[in-house]
């Protein structure tokens, strides 16, 4: 692909730029303003991201990451923005758009606990991404909303970085599935509580450091870029646990770069240098904020591979395991994990090999990167899709789903279904395009780090946790490979320094250093200066805390939103995680209520409040003293009065 000057002709490529943001401006008033298509959408949302990499495949690469970044964010912002102003995703455990419920609620709960002073819990198992959240919290007055857009924001700086990365080192081709396959990941996390919200942005940042490693011939900037990279991949590996393998893998292929045993010793320091400054500063993390029981899913995970099963099978075999203390449980289980595969050597290569193929074949593998269907739920109902196929033939479930749901999401699911099989068959194209190229810098790059992801697969089997989840570190690389199968020529893929080279490859390492920096500041001034409640005041009947005021909501009759219409479509997931929160929300919530995140310092949890109006004052962030009633589930409270503490 040919870069344009932008001195040529700056009209028509600034029309092009301003075509761009018009063409995703309008799609984001129908997705997100009048919410006209489905949060969820791939049949729109891959012409609308087709169309504006086209239109800016002619720029420069500057000033096309500038409007590529505008455009991400803008993509990921309006996901956000859909979330609040419909009330629903899908199937993640969220209620009128805000709440966190499961893991996400756990982790929300933890980061209050830290600002009172009090150690993670559920988020003791990766606290980076629990630690760095409490902060941003602390910096925003406890404002959830401000908090999650920010994320949003880096996951879209992220997406452009990552593409326009990929298509400077690896082509037009291969930026553009970064580009795709980025989009489809951020829209599905933005918003939520997760963990992949930090994972993701650094691994994009990772990636084009370690690209830029790969193709940079001058000494200096090549172990700064590689030492830069690796800090960041094992900050996203630790930020949101996956093939942890990957890392020296990379470490392996960096100490190869150099001919000379002298440059080999220096690459592996500098790289070793990279890891054990994330590692370290994870472990501080944890020592000031958790309260043990770090990697305590990775025992049943391992237990749940060794027979081919979920990872409860642990507990189901081994229930004495749960009478055990958290920070006992770790060095039981992966005892009674390595008897197992003692006891059956062979299911351990059997768990690998299945590791391997599932990851290719099943939907929660490699296909996941793109498929996430929430419509699908209209054929989970088995004995009505014999009828069904009994009385109409194998078109029976397609018409029940367009009758149901409309024949666009019967068109959508299509187009998902397709772009995901494409992305599956693609991968295995396009590694075997990148062996053939294996003797390029980043050929090899990319290809160590998918064979640490290969040997990282039975420890995250697809059967136990989905790929585009655990893989959320390293998905710039699986979707570089994919790339490559649609590259119509092979490419050098060594870039020629630009006009002003230090300043170009110096902004990511600046990027990530001052990130690290302000992150680690802000969780060391949470940590240092917690807030503290007069418990004295708590009783049976009343707990003292504070409401999120960006989360209060009053739920209306009808309509979109925080409504009643919405928490019913809401429940009808939710049911599928717990009944107990299910009822309490059936028996509470109702037209008239108000909602709110409160943390109950009492207690030392969040909760969601349910009251009047008026004994929840709209943006009152004041600690106060709550008279509650339980419900029947602890994480829903009723609120019949609040006022200060006296």
């Amino acid at each position: 692909m040919r870069a344009v000057d932008l001195g040529e002709k700056p009209r028509t490529l600034a029309l092009r730029a301003i075509g761009a943001a018009v063409v995703v401006t309008l799609y984001i008033v129908l997705f997100a303003g009048l919410h006209a298509l489905p949060r969820h959408d791939a049949f729109a949302f891959m012409l609308v991201l087709a169309a504006s990499w086209y239109v800016l495949k002619p720029l420069d690469a500057r000033p096309a990451f500038v409007v590529l970044a505008v455009i991400c964010v803008a993509l990921s912002c309006g996901a956000v923005t859909h979330l609040w102003s419909t009330g629903h995703e899908g199937r993640s455990a969220i209620l009128l758009g805000i709440y966190p419920y499961s893991d996400s609620g756990q982790f929300y709960s933890d980061t209050q606990r830290l600002l009172a002073g009090l150690p993670f819990e559920m988020a003791s198992r990766r606290p980076l991404h629990a630690a760095l959240t409490t902060a941003l919290l602390h910096v925003t007055g406890n404002d959830l909303r401000i908090v999650l857009m920010t994320y949003a924001v880096a996951m879209g700086f992220g997406t452009a970085f990552a593409a326009s990365e990929a298509r400077r080192f690896g082509g037009a081709s291969a930026g553009f599935v970064v580009f795709l396959l980025g989009a489809f990941f951020q829209r599905r996390f933005a918003g939520f509580v997760a963990t992949e919200a930090l994972g993701y942005p650094l691994a994009a940042l990772a990636f084009g450091l370690l690209l830029r490693a790969a193709g940079e011939n001058r000494q200096r900037a090549r172990i700064t870029n590689f030492v830069a990279g690796v800090l960041a991949l094992s900050l996203a590996l630790l930020a949101r646990a996956g093939p942890m393998l990957v890392v020296p893998a990379v470490l392996v292929w960096g100490t190869l770069q150099a001919r000379a045993l002298r440059g080999r010793a220096v690459l592996a320091s500098a790289g070793l240098g990279g890891a054990a400054l994330a590692y370290g500063m994870n472990r501080w993390i944890a020592s000031h904020t958790s309260s043990g029981g770090a990697w305590a899913d990775l025992p049943p995970i391992l237990y749940g591979a060794l027979h081919r099963d979920d990872f409860t099978r642990m507990f189901v075999d081994h229930p004495e395991v749960l009478s055990l203390p958290p920070s006992a449980r770790f060095s039981v289980m992966m005892d009674i994990v390595g008897r197992a595969a003692l006891a059956d050597p062979s299911s351990v290569l059997k768990a690998a090999f299945a590791s391997v193929g599932c990851w290719l074949a099943l939907p929660h593998g490699l296909f996941s990167y793109v498929w996430n269907n929430p419509d699908d739920h209209v054929l989970e109902d088995g004995a009505l899709l014999q009828r069904l196929v009994h009385e109409v033939g194998y078109a029976g479930p397609v018409m029940h789903w367009a009758r149901t749901l409309g024949l666009y999401s019967v068109v959508n699911a299509l187009t998902m279904g397709a772009c995901a099989a494409v992305v599956v068959v693609a991968f295995v194209v396009g590694l075997v395009r990148l062996v053939k190229m294996r003797r390029a810098p980043i050929a090899s790059l990319v290809l160590f780090v998918m064979a640490g992801l290969l040997v990282s697969l039975p420890f995250t089997p697809p059967w136990i946790t989905e790929a585009c989840q655990s893989q959320a570190a390293i998905l710039p690389f699986v979707a570089v490979v994919v790339g490559f199968a649609f590259q119509r020529r092979a490419v050098t893929m060594v870039v020629a320094p630009s006009p002003s080279p230090e300043g170009s490859s110096r902004a990511p390492v600046i990027v990530l250093a001052t990130a690290v920096l302000l992150g680690g500041a802000g969780i060391a001034l949470v940590v240092a200066r917690p807030e503290r409640y007069p418990l004295e005041a708590c009783s049976s009947e009343r707990f003292v805390g504070r409401a999120d005021p960006s989360t209060r909501l009053v739920v209306a009759e009808h309509g979109e939103g925080a409504s009643m219409d919405t928490v019913a479509r809401n429940v009808a997931f939710l049911r599928k995680h717990n009944a107990s929160y299910v009822q309490a929300i059936e028996a509470e919530v109702r037209a008239g209520r108000a909602l709110a995140l409160v943390y109950d310092a009492c207690a030392g949890t969040a909760r969601l409040a349910v009251t009047d109006p008026d004994v929840l004052p709209a943006g009152d962030a004041t600690v106060r003293a709550f008279t509650y009633r339980p419900t029947a589930d602890p994480m829903v409270v009723t609120v019949s009065s609040s006022g200060p503490v006296r």
